[in-house]
């Protein structure tokens, strides 16, 4: 009797054992497939500075640990790359390379979207984000990765030396950590300029303001500052 109690709970113990090292191994599965994506046979691109840089064929991003970067057909070293978005060439898509900050200057509801995450426009310019959990039509919101660039939906004014730019859903700007100039992406005409400057940068649309100089919005007649530390918000859901 003592051997056969003995013999069970050793065929316990291995079931057990099995099913832990089934459920580690299911789950590094997983967390490696989510920090890589295969875009086949697509067209994608993204700005460095006012340089168009262009991956076409297979693309394969990857991030490991802090660092993403993106391979393509005919590249012998993986690229790295930093916020900047990464927008697809033949469709009204982009997406986020790293984890970002989603502002809502309205409310002043600040969040944060994973990395890998896109979004889309309609023929409406109606947007939609996207990621493994989120699947959310989006308005008058900003995108924010903690430092110095500023991805908009909806449409805004941006004024910069007292000119201002009319832009659209996935325009963008990055403003210089010293101050001395701001590239300006305008979506609608993919272009791109790099304007120098040493005032406050205003981005405006018809409910609130954000100076982008000081990483301030203003809204119901209060005034909050973005929060830089994007891994400190709690995920958009």
């Amino acid at each position: 009797m003592g051997k056969k109690i003995k013999f069970n709970y050793r065929i316990i113990v291995m079931v057990s054992i099995l099913l832990i090292v089934v459920v580690v191994a299911v789950f590094q599965f997983l967390i490696k497939r989510e920090d890589k994506i295969v875009i086949k046979k697509t067209s994608l691109f993204q700005y460095t500075g006012d340089t168009k840089l262009k991956y076409v064929g297979n693309v394969e991003l990857n991030k490991n640990n802090d660092i993403t970067t993106i391979n393509f057909d005919g590249l012998k070293k993986r690229v790295t790359l930093d916020t900047t978005p990464v927008y697809y060439a033949k469709e009204k898509k982009v997406v986020f390379p790293k984890n970002m900050a989603i502002i809502f200057p309205r409310t002043g509801e600040q969040f944060k979207i994973n990395y890998f995450s896109y979004m889309t426009k309609n023929e409406y310019n109606d947007v939609k984000l996207k990621d493994r959990v989120v699947d959310k039509q989006l308005n008058d919101c900003i995108i924010y990765d903690g430092y110095d660039l500023y991805f908009l939906v909806g449409d805004y004014t941006v004024s910069v030396n007292g000119q201002i730019y009319n832009l659209s859903s996935f325009s963008y700007l990055r403003i210089d950590n010293y101050n001395e100039y701001v590239e300006i992406y305008d979506y609608d005409n993919d272009k791109m300029e790099v304007v120098g400057t040493n005032e406050e940068i205003v981005i405006k649309n018809e409910s609130f303001t954000v100076n982008g100089t000081l990483d301030l919005m203003y809204y119901n007649g209060t005034s909050r500052l973005f929060i830089k530390k994007v891994g400190k918000l709690k995920n958009y859901s």
